[in-house]
């Protein structure tokens, strides 16, 4: 990676921690560059606006938490379908919670940038459509092992109804909280997917 590489990417990884925290119209290109240590004007070879910028932030907080989606499920392969969809409910809660791509997600995804709001709705839809990919290969490898369910997408849609509903417990309580009504939901929610 070369050294200009180097700086753009610092300048990305500073503006996503930026944004997430303060907020798209509070953050200014200044309060980027001071976090990534160099001059504000630097910025400007890089990404010509603060919209550019943003895009870009927004580009690649979407494609990793893609890539986090697709491999997710990695390391569950010898898990019942029960509880592999289990670990990736919290794996994908926990994501959001723990990390600043989360956090970044989760800030504009509720109350985007007016400007932004069209494109961000392109992208959810995009993560939702892994998100449901994710959930129908598990379910259809579930089925393999005689497991029988209602229609997989109305499974996917409850399972993204779960989804947001646990991270705003998360977000909002404490982690004991969050946990005993993701057991009470999830209880219910296994129980009604199954025929």
């Amino acid at each position: 990676m070369t050294k200009g590489e180097e700086t753009k990417k610092r300048i990305v990884n500073n503006a996503l921690i930026t944004f997430a925290t303060n907020g798209y119209e509070e953050t200014s290109m200044k309060d980027i560059a001071t976090r990534t240590n160099i001059k504000a004007p630097s910025i400007y070879a890089y990404f010509s606006s603060k919209d550019r910028l943003f895009e870009e932030v927004m580009d690649t907080t979407m494609l990793e938490y893609i890539h986090y989606i697709q491999n997710i499920d990695n390391d569950l392969a010898d898990l019942t379908t029960e509880a592999k969809l289990y670990n990736i409910l919290i794996g994908l809660n926990e994501y959001f919670y723990n990390n600043s791509l989360g956090h970044f997600i989760k800030r504009f995804m509720i109350i985007p940038p007016k400007d932004f709001k069209d494109k961000f709705n392109t992208m959810y839809f995009e993560m939702e459509k892994a998100i449901k990919s994710l959930v129908n290969r598990v379910l259809n490898e579930g089925r393999e092992e005689d497991n029988k369910f209602v229609n997989i997408d109305v499974i996917a849609n409850s399972f993204l109804c779960i989804l947001d509903g646990a991270l705003m417990y998360l977000m909002n309580f404490s982690y004991e909280e969050y946990r005993r009504r993701l057991d009470d939901t999830w209880i219910t929610f296994w129980n009604g997917i199954q025929k």
